[in-house]
């Protein structure tokens, strides 16, 4: 899914820029796009429920924090057990 033209790319949030010496940043922003600079820093990502942590690596870059982090859990799917019924 491609971003819209008329949107414009979200780089570094204020959290982001305030932390930048530390190698872990919190950030509940997911509109962030990964550049080069951030090589191989942790970024804590809230997804709703709790943070969730992303390394990044090269192939990251130039893509959204939010693609990594579900917002979603999958559905469970139980498996239906058949009732023995006892004869008399």
């Amino acid at each position: 899914m491609s971003r819209s033209l008329w949107k414009s790319f979200v780089i570094l949030h204020e959290n982001v820029v305030n932390s930048a010496n530390s190698k872990e940043i919190y950030t509940k922003n997911r509109s962030i796009n990964i550049t080069l600079s951030r090589v191989g820093y942790t970024y804590k990502i809230y997804n709703g429920i709790r943070w969730v942590s992303i390394q990044i690596i090269p192939e990251r870059v130039n893509q959204l924090l939010g693609e990594f982090v579900a917002t979603r859990k999958r559905p469970i799917i139980k498996k239906k057990t058949k009732i023995k019924i006892k004869k008399k």
